[in-house]
């Protein structure tokens, strides 16, 4: 009989499986009762799993693979070997060197064509990117940071710049831009998040975000994206993407009052002159009330527009007033007399 050996194998994606197929021919004249094939993958090449009728060591091989007979003249006979390749491996790579030697029970007529030398193409490189963000909790006027995450399904490496694309919700505003993005404080801004991403990795960035202190405490700032892409093939482009949303707590407003008034000498007039100040984060929801007493010794003479209580010893005045984060209030004066 006259054996052959032939291999069929497709390009493999990085990361991925693929099957080789063996084809043993018979060219005759006689029938061939059983054959065998000893596989060894080509370097950088690994066997998956362990084949029916074949024996031998996972994952480098060399396995020996019992061909089913008779085979008879002109006859075919084939098999599969699961083989995988790095995720890491470049698209396009050959991988040289693997083999497949035939052995039968009869004389073979052409023993050259008994073995036949294996390459393995890598494919190009697939890897499924999905993002998230994590978007804190903010204080109208406040700063938190949103944790974006990019993460890498595979099968492939996925080859960098790895970059993203977030804008922050409506309200809200980059605080402190990082190192490796540029763009405008109100987004869209760009960021290099990670040079590649191998495949079942993830890569996270920090944005610090800041709402307005006018913000309404309880409300829901919406319309924030985060979309992550690289140079490799991407097989689900849905997850890339990931909205941004802020939920806003209660508001927090840090008041500080002075109190100026003019020297004073006995049985004169002078006044008090009473300043608010909102140190924030947030705007200050009003009313805000001014209580003033004046000191031991000293009468009110006249009351201020607005205010109410009695004279000469207090306490008066309620005043109502909004002052915005980062402002001052500074209200008209209270005359006294020492």
């Amino acid at each position: 009989a006259d054996l052959a050996v032939s291999s069929d194998l497709p390009p493999i994606t990085p990361g991925d499986d693929g099957l080789i197929t063996l084809t043993v021919t018979n060219s005759g004249p006689s029938n061939a009762p059983s054959a065998s094939v000893t596989f060894v993958p080509p370097p950088g090449a690994t066997i998956s799993s362990l084949p029916t009728n074949c024996r031998g060591a996972l994952p480098l091989g060399p396995l020996v693979c019992a061909i089913g007979g008779p085979i008879g003249p002109a006859g075919v006979a084939t098999m599969s070997i699961p083989l995988s390749i790095s995720a890491a491996t470049v698209p396009g790579t050959l991988l040289s060197g693997g083999s497949a030697a035939l052995t039968g029970a009869v004389t073979d007529l052409t023993p050259g064509n008994n073995t036949s030398v294996l390459t393995v193409v890598s494919g190009l490189g697939v890897a499924d990117l999905s993002s998230a963000i994590n978007s804190p909790s903010l204080t109208p006027g406040g700063v938190g940071d949103a944790i974006a995450t990019v993460s890498n399904a595979g099968p492939s490496d996925a080859a960098g710049p790895i970059s993203v694309v977030y804008t922050p919700p409506t309200g809200t505003t980059i605080a402190t831009m990082p190192s490796i993005c540029s763009g405008p404080v109100v987004g869209p801004i760009t960021c290099q998040i990670s040079a590649s991403l191998a495949a079942g990795g993830q890569a996270s960035l920090i944005i610090p975000l800041r709402s307005a202190p006018s913000s309404v405490p309880g409300s829901v700032l919406d319309g924030g994206a985060l979309a992550a892409t690289s140079l490799t093939l991407d097989p689900n482009i849905l997850n890339d993407a990931a909205a941004s949303v802020v939920l806003l707590g209660a508001g927090l407003a840090d008041l500080i009052t002075s109190v100026m008034t003019s020297p004073i000498t006995p049985g004169s007039i002078a006044n008090s002159a009473v300043t608010i100040a909102n140190h924030g984060p947030s705007d200050a929801g009003g009313p805000i009330l001014i209580s003033f007493a004046p000191p031991a010794g000293v009468d009110l003479i006249t009351l201020p527009p607005g205010c109410t209580g009695p004279l000469p010893l207090g306490p008066i005045a309620v005043l109502y007033c909004w002052p915005a984060a980062g402002g001052r209030y500074r209200y008209g004066r209270f005359q006294c007399r020492c």
